[in-house]
């Protein structure tokens, strides 16, 4: 694994591009640039100029919700249907609903639309995050705070309700990217423009370890001053653990400061 390093514009896109481009002329393998939503049809732009408009032979530009896409649609699970939003409120209130015995804080849930809504927004941060609803039961016995710990004990019994009703019916949307498991074979992967990464993309990342994939990363800091780029460095020690738990060896490659000019 090769972990690119550096300020903001100090050439990390641009060393990424430019490999992809080596890569994609030769026509060695598949290469697949991982970055998020908010960047892809930049990076789309800056990949055909990189490339003079030939890189889609070899190479294209994913988010991980594509990615997830791509790899369902070769080993199948593209078509299979998914909870609107209507649905996992619906799904939600009728998982109040079996539960409600047993509530103590969220007493009467199924018939409050609005603590519905924020309880559909904390089932959301719970599958993003990966916390599953044993995590949950462990952080209210260990809670000293009685009111914190009723709060979490009934969390967990309204996600488990939920996750058994999407079991029997439609999954969560959001589970969709939990379940990636199967990266593309015989595909570089480049990850850019990533401060830091969730509980399920860190997933998706790990699993392409474990399976070999070759894997790069630009992430923007400077190790010199980890005070300042926290998030950055964060991301840096997390990707060179999970490679050496797979016993990849890391190189990293130190960029420095802005090549970009900047005003006197």
């Amino acid at each position: 694994m090769r972990i690119w390093t550096g300020r903001a514009g100090s050439g990390k896109t641009t060393a990424i591009l430019r490999e992809i481009a080596a890569l994609s002329e030769k026509g060695e393998g598949r290469q697949i640039l991982l970055v998020p939503e908010l960047n892809s049809h930049l990076m789309e732009r800056r990949l055909a100029a990189a490339t003079h408009n030939h890189g889609a032979r070899t190479a294209e530009v994913l988010t991980f919700s594509r990615l997830a896409d791509r790899v369902f649609s070769e080993v199948g699970g593209l078509a299979q249907q998914m909870l609107t939003p209507a649905g996992q409120l619906l799904t939600l209130q009728e998982a109040a609903r079996r539960v409600q015995g047993g509530l103590s804080a969220w007493k009467g849930l199924a018939d409050k639309p609005e603590l519905l809504q924020e309880a559909l927004r904390l089932i959301d941060e719970c599958k993003t995050c990966a916390v599953a609803p044993e995590t949950l039961f462990a952080a209210a016995e260990e809670s000293e705070d009685a009111v914190l710990a009723e709060k979490l004990s009934d969390l967990a019994q309204i996600l488990t309700a939920y996750e058994r009703l999407c079991d029997e019916s439609l999954p969560d949307p959001r589970d969709r990217l939990t379940h990636l498991r199967d990266p593309l074979d015989g595909a570089a992967v480049y990850l850019d423009g990533f401060l830091g990464f969730t509980a399920q993309e860190s997933a998706v990342v790990d699993a392409m370890l474990a399976a070999g994939v070759p894997l790069s990363a630009a992430v923007t800091c400077d190790t010199d001053y980890p005070e300042i780029f926290l998030t950055g460095c964060k991301t840096v020690q997390k990707l060179t653990r999970m490679a050496k738990h797979h016993n990849q060896t890391v190189e990293r490659i130190e960029l420095g400061e802005s090549k970009v000019a900047r005003p006197a």
